[in-house]
């Protein structure tokens, strides 16, 4: 979901309401809307790279009012040594001509996790201009553009430096609208006001929701959570919050603020 918007959404709330299918079929997308009472106003969509300039993963969503964020690797199997400029700028394009005239973009989602294209502090001034390029590709394609620098939560899988995360957003925020953190009930889940305070934490705790908040709104940029929930089943025990009506609670309430 993605906070700071005051447009007229589809769902009527103050923000955009999104949600993420991985079966990219709009019969679970309305379903979803049925079970929740509210409608939908973007749905995130992660194709495989060789799938991104391909309509099937958003062609089902066109004309039913929703929007489209596309969530995906920064690059492709050629590594971060090749530009991906041109991918990325197709899918724009094909976007923008199916209908969607400002869909999201999320290139290098998470880029601080050990993921398919990660930022590390070997590779990242590397990274920074793989990102540039990208994002003016997407910008040629479809000025209107929601551009999302997204990392997860901290340090992420701590390699990335705190001092090199830091001079990455601040590089790249020309190129972006939206500062947005990932962030699920998970490592640790808050259950109470105590750990609710240690993982929000304060503008001045790196990493945390309250930090990142407060470096948007220092770069004249808006906050969005593109992904956030409750996090439930083995893969994460006994460090997620399992059904948590408490974390849901709370970071409502937090947007809300």
């Amino acid at each position: 979901s993605t906070g700071g918007a005051t447009s007229n959404n589809r769902s009527t709330l103050p923000w955009i309401n999104g949600v993420f299918d991985n079966t990219d079929t709009a019969a679970k997308v309305d379903a979803f809307e049925t079970m929740a009472g509210q409608q939908i106003d973007l749905v995130d969509c992660h194709p495989a790279w060789a799938d991104m300039t391909s309509n099937w993963w958003y062609d089902q969503h066109q004309g039913t009012g929703r929007n489209i964020m596309l969530s995906a690797p920064l690059y492709g199997p050629s590594g971060i040594g090749v530009s991906s400029a041109s991918t990325w700028g197709t899918a724009a394009a094909n976007l923008a001509a199916a209908g969607f005239p400002q869909a999201f973009f999320r290139p290098g989602v998470e880029f601080n996790l050990a993921n398919e294209s990660p930022c590390t502090d070997a590779n990242w001034t590397t990274w920074a201009t793989r990102f540039e390029e990208v994002a003016d590709a997407i910008t040629a394609a479809m000025p209107n553009a929601n551009i999302i620098l997204c990392p997860n939560e901290g340090l992420g899988a701590g390699n990335l430096s705190q001092a090199n995360s830091i001079a990455l957003v601040n590089r790249l925020a020309p190129k972006i609208k939206w500062l947005g953190p990932d962030y699920y009930d998970q490592w640790e889940p808050i259950t109470d006001t105590t750990t609710a305070t240690a993982r929000f934490g304060t503008s001045s705790t790196f990493g945390t929701m309250d930090w990142w908040l407060a470096k948007a709104q220092s770069l004249g940029k808006q906050l969005c959570i593109p992904e956030w929930g409750v996090s439930s089943g083995s893969q994460w025990a006994p460090h997620a919050g399992n059904d948590n009506p408490f974390y849901i609670n709370y970071l409502m309430d937090w947007a809300a603020t």
